[in-house]
């Protein structure tokens, strides 16, 4: 017997970003500028980042992983298979409406800090809000002020 899953029929950014659990939407929401308090539920967390102003989905879906691009593309019924970030993110914005190629460009993704607050691998310099004022809070906060 196979069991019963839910499969959205929709893509929109609270359908693909409620297929995150919640520590990669703490770091999604920090890139983005916004800090979670402890407490906040899962669905409070993807109505912050569903309401910040600028952030469509396509914008979203280049700042997922491959494994997240699957995961969503599974949810929503779509074959979650290949591994074209390009194609996955291409069969969202189908299901959405939204020409296939909307989201090309650099991947905006990055390996999770670790809570150090050091960017990690494929982190794009410049495409974090606040750039410059940020780069600054973390080397102070890893070499103390002055650096």
């Amino acid at each position: 017997m196979i069991p019963w899953r839910t499969v959205e029929a929709v893509v929109c950014k609270s359908s693909v970003l409620g297929t995150l659990n919640k520590g990669r939407l703490t770091d999604l929401g920090r890139d983005l500028g916004i800090t979670f308090p402890p407490s906040a539920t899962k669905d409070a967390q993807i109505a912050s980042v569903t309401n910040l102003a600028g952030l469509d989905l396509p914008e979203i879906l280049r700042r997922l992983r491959r494994d997240e691009l699957r995961a969503a593309c599974r949810a929503h019924g779509l074959d979650g298979s290949g591994r074209a970030r390009e194609d996955l993110m291409g069969r969202l914005l189908s299901l959405a409406g939204l020409p296939p190629r909307a989201a090309e460009g650099s991947p905006l993704w990055h390996v999770a800090t670790g809570g150090h607050g050091i960017p990690g691998v494929g982190w794009k310099l410049g495409q974090e809000p606040d750039f410059q004022k940020r780069l600054q809070q973390r080397i102070e906060a890893l070499f103390g002020h002055g650096a």
